[in-house]
């Protein structure tokens, strides 16, 4: 059991993380089964494209990309737009391995493979080890394991028929990133677009999946065109949004200026000025930290310094880069991260506060801020046009589809697991 950070409340049960500890000759065949699914799930497009996690070509940022496209388009079109964000409570240990099974067999997956998927979710015993002290073995009948190589893709495979059934709608869209979900509506009107976001999230459709939205991490959010005048044209922002939940019964969620959506800060305005903050402040404190590794008289070398400059602080300072950052009337963004850098080169290179950094960037080979962001923006547009031309991806791997293996998933079901 791990405690989860930042946590206000500690004698409670969900804040800590359980992680499986699972035998070696274990985890090397689920990672064998795990490059299989993803081969067929490449080839054969099984995955709906608003599933972000645990698939090649995909990542946190490509969610909180898509959604700011779409809220920039609603915007550009003289729309009211609104987001929703929220978490399945519980999301891997609510799996139903029935369910579950029955889904790869509706993906069309061979029977040996759902047979073995459900024999790997059924039957499991544990025992839960916290500070030095081990609980008595208990059995577990549902559920995929966190800490198995396993569990990220099956979980993505158990979302993809409510992901597929939600394409037919009209005027709001939902995406997943695993068990972060966010539903995003668009209307003429602040109250308009409101009952779209109440509708979407009628959440019977996760309970006829054995699963539940959490509350507590329910944000709301809504952006409007921006009008030189006030204009009544899209009529008076909501103050509170009642949702139903086939668990609790309806309670009221109210609208957030900012709010986090996988690491990135977003603003009603979409403003990244508080998003550049935080991550200036998270940077500087990461750089305070690692000043025990050294100083100008000892410890790491400037060589040294600039690989952990550049695999520890720089990802912080350029998180979600690609989201946010456009190059165009952003000065103040970039020296609000630039003082944040010029406090790491300062601590690195051991110089005084008031020494010019201009120098200090030579010195190092770490150049300033805004020709880092141009460059991961560069890179990020080279990717996508890279994405977009890549032929079939069935050519990036060695595994073949599991049609082609059914001698191999006959030995696999002997394999105790």
């Amino acid at each position: 059991m791990i405690p989860k950070p930042g946590k206000a409340d500690y004698s409670e049960p969900k804040a800590y993380r359980p992680i499986s500890l699972l035998e070696c000759c274990r985890k090397l065949l689920e990672k064998i089964v795990a490059k299989r699914f993803l081969a067929d799930i490449n080839s054969l497009q099984l995955l709906p494209p608003r599933q972000f996690g645990s698939r090649d070509y995909h990542s946190a940022v490509d969610a909180a990309s898509v959604l700011v496209h779409t809220v920039e388009s609603c915007l550009n079109a003289r729309r009211v737009a609104a987001v929703l964000l929220f978490n399945i409570q519980g999301f891997f240990n609510n799996i139903h391995q029935g369910r579950a099974a029955q889904v790869l067999r509706n993906l069309g997956f061979p029977a040996s493979v759902c047979d073995w998927v459900a024999s790997f979710l059924w039957d499991r015993r544990v025992f839960l080890s916290f500070n030095k002290k081990e609980s008595d073995p208990f059995d577990v009948n549902s559920g995929t394991p966190q800490g198995s190589p396993l569990s990220p893709i099956l979980s993505a495979l158990y979302t993809s028929p409510l992901l597929h059934k939600l394409q037919a709608w009209n005027n709001r869209d939902l995406s997943l990133y695993v068990d972060d979900g966010s539903i995003i509506a668009t209307g003429p009107t602040y109250r308009s677009t409101a009952q779209a976001i109440a509708s979407g999230f009628d959440t019977a459709w996760l309970k006829r999946n054995g699963l539940r939205a959490e509350p507590d991490k329910t944000e709301l959010m809504s952006f409007a065109p921006k009008h030189p005048k006030p204009s009544p044209i899209y009529g008076t922002p909501i103050t509170s949004l009642a949702l139903r939940d086939p668990y609790r019964g309806t309670y009221t969620v109210r609208p957030q200026t900012t709010m986090r959506y996988l690491g990135i800060f977003l603003h009603h305005r979409l403003d990244w000025s508080h998003h550049a903050k935080i991550m200036a402040m998270r940077a500087q404190s990461v750089v305070r930290s690692l000043h025990i590794l050294g100083n100008s008289v000892r410890g790491l070398n400037f060589a040294n310094w600039q690989k952990v400059y550049h695999a520890i602080v720089l990802p912080v300072l350029a998180y979600g880069a690609p989201v946010w950052y456009t190059g165009v009337r952003q000065k103040k963004i970039c020296q609000t991260l630039q003082i944040a850098q010029n406090d790491a080169i300062r601590r690195i290179t051991g110089c005084f506060r008031t020494t010019p950094t201009e120098p200090l960037h030579s010195l190092i080979s770490i150049p300033p801020i805004k020709y880092t962001l141009d460059q991961a923006l560069d890179k990020i547009r080279n990717n996508y046009k890279d994405r977009d031309n890549r032929p079939s991806q069935t050519c990036r791997t060695n595994y073949l589809p599991f049609s082609l293996h059914a001698h191999m998933w006959t030995y696999m079901q002997q394999v105790s697991i």
